[in-house]
């Protein structure tokens, strides 16, 4: 998974200050070919329910979503319904993410986290999704107070 300056892979999420998460999501707009990019903005976040919303949204997920992180995690595993030949999603203000529930931030920041290593993996064909055999990379962007709690809450 590349790396640039001002960013750290933890559980196959990149958490990166927010001047290079911008960067980054400057030029993935700007080379879309192929590309589903997308952003989760972490200000529409401060409930469950915001958060549930915002995410669904950003990532058009399915009418059937539930609105769960159960839910969650299966649309992040799937993503047939948005076929591209890699995928970004960006979380930012990490710090604005949930900020009165670390069991609730935990939560999101696994089911990410999960999806990409699952992605990152070879592809059993027996259980292979539409579409799979992309790279998906999601960054955490956030001031240093959100991204060091992005890390204890996913130690």
């Amino acid at each position: 998974m590349a790396q640039h300056k001002g960013q750290q892979v933890l559980k196959h999420l990149v958490l990166s200050e927010a001047a290079q998460a911008d960067d980054e999501l400057a030029a993935a707009q700007s080379e879309r070919q192929g590309r589903a990019v997308r952003v989760i903005r972490g200000w529409k976040c401060e409930s469950r329910s915001d958060l549930h919303s915002e995410v669904g949204a950003a990532l058009q997920f399915p009418p059937y979503y539930g609105e769960n992180f159960d839910a969650m995690d299966e649309c992040l595993h799937d993503l047939s319904w948005m076929p591209a030949d890699s995928y970004l999603i960006v979380v930012l203000d990490v710090e604005r993410v949930l900020p009165d529930d670390d069991a609730g931030l935990k939560s999101f920041l696994s089911c990410l986290s999960e999806a990409a290593r699952v992605w990152d993996e070879p592809a059993d064909p027996r259980f292979e999704y539409p579409g799979r055999r992309a790279e998906l990379r999601v960054v955490i962007a956030g001031d240093e107070g959100g991204l060091s709690r992005a890390r204890a809450v996913l130690e």
